[in-house]
């Protein structure tokens, strides 16, 4: 699924689009082109299966949001917390 990933990253690195909807990928990471999309306001990872957020994610200006709905994290990290919506734990 990474390739999905991957083609929905290029399609907003080539149209400036300000959200990208990567749910239900089975990601485990954050692909490291995800880093130039300096204009992504919304990124949608729910069931993502990821654990960690990247530090580099902090440094997307433009992000206001991060749907982490149904992916396993132990903790947001405070440079986060302020971006993250919702990371409802599923049990």
């Amino acid at each position: 699924m990474a390739s999905e990933a991957e083609k929905r990253i290029d399609h907003a690195l080539h149209t400036g689009a300000p959200v990208l909807d990567l749910s239900a990928l089975e990601l485990r990471t954050l692909p490291d082109s995800l880093a130039g999309l300096h204009s992504l306001a919304e990124l949608d990872l729910t069931d993502t299966y990821l654990s960690e957020l990247p530090t580099w994610l902090k440094k997307l200006s433009s992000l206001e949001r991060i749907d982490l709905n149904g992916d396993d994290f132990d903790d947001i990290p405070k440079w986060a917390s302020h971006l993250v919506v919702d990371c409802a734990d599923p049990s």
